[in-house]
């Protein structure tokens, strides 16, 4: 049986700054409840969630480009660690042709010294760039309707992040290649 264990590991910040704004705009928390419910659950948070980075095959990370000042709206850009523990879509031709402004791959290592592909999706690349690799990993997902969904990547309201629509489709690949 394959495995596909993914992990989402935004910064702390970032993190913190989703949760308030979800639980109080959407469920009706005060800041400061949210804030106490963190404080709260964070020995379980770091007791069960962020052991669970060491074998997950996917580590998906939402962050500001480090050293960019990227306007304010800019959607933040996505760094997937891809570990060789599973099969990943073929991006050579999306990954070797022009400037790569949208995505570029290099091997890294991760926090335990262990080397992972790092897949770099920025959210300031133009959605032209962007619909490329989306084209491309959807022709691999092997199912026979047109497009993608118009609906990937969508934010809040008519917001967009090229980003998560590639982040959604690498995940959507790996979800129906367990299946196979």
């Amino acid at each position: 049986m394959l495995r596909c264990d993914r992990l989402s590991q935004p910064p702390e910040e970032v993190r913190r700054e989703w949760k308030i704004k979800r639980d109080t705009q959407k469920r009706g928390y005060t800041v400061d409840q949210v804030l106490a419910e963190l404080n709260r659950r964070e020995p379980e948070s770091e007791a069960f969630i962020r052991p669970q980075r060491k074998s997950a095959d996917i580590v998906v990370r939402f962050a500001p480009i480090a050293g960019r000042d990227d306007p304010p709206g800019t959607p933040l850009s996505a760094e997937l660690l891809l570990r060789p523990t599973i099969r990943h879509p073929e991006l050579n031709g999306v990954l070797s042709k022009g400037d790569r402004r949208a995505i570029h791959l290099k091997l890294a290592r991760d926090e335990d010294g262990r080397p992972v592909d790092a897949l770099h999706v920025h959210g300031y690349a133009p959605r032209e760039e962007s619909e490329v690799v989306e084209k491309s990993i959807w022709s691999q997902l092997g199912v026979d309707v047109g497009d993608p969904p118009d609906t990937l990547g969508k934010l809040d309201g008519t917001d967009r992040s090229e980003p998560l629509a590639i982040t959604q489709l690498l995940l959507l690949y790996h979800l129906l290649e367990a299946t196979r």
